[in-house]
Parts: C-alpha cells; structure tokens; sequence
C-alpha cells in the first residue's frame, strides 16, 4: 500500500494504474495542484515514508540537467519507504509509448505516434497534434483547442487522458517503449516487498 503525490488528475490516473499493475493497493492522494506544489512539499512526504509508503511523480519538463540531478536536488536522501519518480519529459509520453493502445484510442494511424516517446520535447503538443487526426469529431473537438481560443488543449482533454489511462492503456507494450516508464515501474514495484 502506498499513498500518491502527483501534480494533478491525469497524473493520478497513471500512477494509479502503475501502482495495480506492480500489485500495489493506492491509498490517498496528495497534491493535485501542480508541480511546483508537489517539489515544494516533497520534504514533508520523504518525512512521512518513514513509516508508509509514497509515491512521487513529476514531470521532467524542460529541465536543463539530467534526470538524477533534478531528484537528488529536490529529495536528496530518499526515506526508504519514499519512490520519487520523474516522467521524461512529461506524462504524455508515457501514454504514448502504448503506441497501439492510443492509436485505436484516439482513432489515427500508429505511424503517427512518436516510437521513441521519451525524445519527444514537447510530448503535450504531440499528443494535441496527434487528436487533430482523429478520425473522431468528438476526440478532436475535446483534446484540440478551438482556433484564437488562446488555450493550449482542448476543454476535455484531460478527461479523455485520464479514460485513456484507466481503461485502455497497455502497460506491457508502454514499458518497451519508454525507459523512463520501465525504469519508474520498475522502482514504485519495491514497494511491494518492502
């Protein structure tokens, strides 16, 4: 068991599914407002795996060092019961690397979706741009912004992203693609035995 701290819903949606598919029950959640509210508290939450588990998870974003760098600046020494885990670049891509998965989902060629999901720089652009493709009026018009609307995504596109990833995202072909993804599940799976 172990309690989550994420930067928002979709967030949310993902570790969650991460955590069942390493067998591991999901108990709170904290944060949900961001990720400078997330590294902000991460102290506090390091604190409290001492005696229960936590799991963390960022996006890297644009970051200009290394992932490890950007960890050991925000945690430093890890509480044993605390997994801190950093999306490359951002949660997208991780959905992304269910390459089959998303294209049936969002209803557009595979061809399209980035097969190295982690080099994306700007993973949701990518993801708005792949729904512009969407054989679906209803995906387009929830995950694209409407034009001069000045918004980056669409009005549901985050409750498309979080559908995707509670009902249709195949972890198994995620981890091939995304070594950031394998490396996290990997991690949070600890937390099984411990």
């Amino acid at each position: 068991m172990a309690h989550i701290v994420v930067e928002g819903s979709t967030d949310e949606a993902v570790l969650r599914r991460i955590l069942s598919f390493a067998g591991i029950e999901a108990e709170r959640t904290f944060g949900l407002r961001g990720r400078h509210q997330v590294l902000e508290s991460l102290p506090g939450y390091n604190q409290a795996a001492r005696h229960i588990g936590f799991v963390a998870l960022v996006d890297f974003d644009n970051e200009p060092n290394c992932v490890g760098a950007f960890v050991v600046a925000h945690l430093g020494e890890p509480s044993p019961l605390m997994r801190f885990r950093v999306a490359v670049r951002a949660i997208e891509a991780w959905l992304m690397a269910d390459r089959t998965g998303l294209a049936d989902f969002l209803s557009i060629s595979q061809a399209r979706i980035p097969d190295d999901p982690d080099g994306v720089h700007h993973p949701k652009v990518v993801m708005v741009n792949l729904a512009r493709h969407s054989r679906r009026l209803y995906v387009r018009r929830a995950m694209v912004p409407r034009e001069g609307s000045g918004a980056a995504v669409g009005p549901g596109y985050t409750g498309m992203l979080i559908d995707f990833a509670s009902n249709f995202w195949n972890i198994g072909e995620a981890l091939e693609q995304s070594p950031s993804l394998n490396r996290s599940v990997r991690a949070v799976g600890t937390l099984a035995g411990a």
